[in-house]
């Protein structure tokens, strides 16, 4: 059985490959998608550099 530790650096590891992934466009797997169900009011991806993209590309929802 895992400790309470090592099951949040797992979540932490697989919520920055999602990040990872949302930000080079590519699609997530089953498994990515069931991690952010979990997270209850979802994730926002704030990129500054997309400053001149507009709102919707400086903060991402997933």
């Amino acid at each position: 059985m895992l400790t309470p530790e090592q099951s949040a650096a797992i979540f932490q590891k697989d919520l920055a490959n999602i990040i990872a992934k949302t930000r080079d466009g590519k699609p997530l797997t089953a498994a990515e998608r069931r991690v952010l169900r979990s997270v209850p009011d979802g994730i926002t991806i704030c990129d500054p550099n997309r400053d001149g993209e507009g709102v919707a590309k400086v903060f991402q929802r997933i």
